[in-house]
């Protein structure tokens, strides 16, 4: 058996995560991580919407999470065919939280 050490092999490791990109690169001396963003901030995707509509967005996005994070067109469904009694959101409030969230 020989004593050599392997040598450690410089590499770049990536893990992808839905919203952002997560990597390691010790080339150029540089061994943190490093977090790219694939996402446009929500901050601007809120732009081009009506106080109001963001509202409602956000009580949409919230249902949908109550309810167990249904698909949007599943939510739409159940609205539509009147599953949920007494339910303010509408169709367009789950449209707007699908672009801005």
């Amino acid at each position: 058996m020989s004593n050599q050490v392997p040598k450690r092999q410089e590499r770049c490791t990536v893990a992808s995560q839905p919203h952002f990109e997560l990597s390691s690169n010790k080339q150029n001396g540089y061994a943190g991580l490093e977090m790219t963003s694939k996402m446009a901030t929500v901050r601007k995707n809120k732009e081009g919407f009506a106080p109001r509509q963001v509202k409602a967005a956000m009580e949409a996005r919230s249902a949908m999470h109550i309810l167990n994070a249904p698909s949007t067109k599943s939510l739409k469904y159940a609205i539509q065919s009147g599953l949920i009694k007494n339910c303010p959101i509408t169709e367009e409030a789950i449209n707007h939280a699908k672009a801005i969230f």
